[in-house]
């Protein structure tokens, strides 16, 4: 277990701001269990869903500064957080079907690159991706998700959920299920970071800067607005199902 606990290039764990977050989280929790659920709901609803001009080269500290991300930054700050109150977590990656973000924006590729955590507790490797969407954003996308009569979209599974336990598995997009996608087809396995799977080759997303460039234009400008919107349009009252 010693290697899912340890820091990485971009698993900053002793980062002055990821030691200060999790001390004052994880004051009082009764065990494993609590400090990981408190930093599940944290990365959940203070980390908002969307992209920065970085995209997925962040360190976990730079997310958590930022306050805001998506599934291959959220997830490395997820599993940050973890190892550093000695939780043992590791990333894993896949391609997952881009019409799960049908209504925000529209890759061009069939699949996008994904990344999920998986978290040692109970015994167990318990899969989890239900910190990606934040509860108001969740809440509201659900809705317009079961009012279309799709199964995917607007960032969410239909069977998702944005709540965890810290007993058993908790997917708010990545549901292995044939319809998003299929991990026979597109399972790229654990890696130690966002930086070692762009180094493995398995990576859909381009290097190319001119063409990453491109992508992040339209990611910053038209894909956050649309995510602001869809969240805004909930209101106050919204809460997580």
């Amino acid at each position: 277990m010693d290697a899912y606990l340890a820091p990485t290039a971009s698993l900053d764990i002793k980062a002055p701001l990821i030691v200060e977050t999790v001390g004052r989280l994880c004051a009082g929790a009764a065990d494993g269990v609590e400090r990981a659920v408190r930093i599940h709901d944290f990365v959940r609803d203070q980390i908002l869903f969307g992209w920065v001009p970085g995209f997925d080269a962040a360190t976990a500290s730079q997310t958590l500064a930022s306050r805001i991300g998506f599934c291959n930054t959220k997830t490395p700050l997820f599993v940050a957080m973890l190892r550093a109150v000695q939780i043992p977590a590791r990333i894993h990656f896949a391609g997952i079907n881009k019409h799960i973000l049908d209504d925000l924006i529209d890759p061009i590729d069939k699949f996008v690159d994904h990344s999920f955590a998986e978290v040692h507790l109970g015994g167990q490797w318990l899969t989890v991706d239900s910190y990606i969407v934040d509860a108001p954003l969740y809440f509201v996308a659900m809705q317009k998700l079961r009012a279309s009569g799709k199964k995917i979209g607007f960032g969410l599974h239909i069977n998702g959920k944005s709540t965890w336990d810290g007993k058993s598995d908790a997917l708010c997009q990545f549901l292995d299920d044939g319809v998003c996608e299929n991990l026979t087809d597109v399972d790229f396995g654990i890696h130690d970071d966002v930086p070692a799977f762009y180094a493995s080759g398995q990576a859909r997303t381009p290097r190319n800067i001119v063409f990453r460039n491109l992508i992040l234009r339209t990611l910053l400008h038209f894909g956050n607005r649309r995510v602001r919107a869809l969240r805004d349009s909930g209101g106050p009252v919204a809460r997580p199902r």
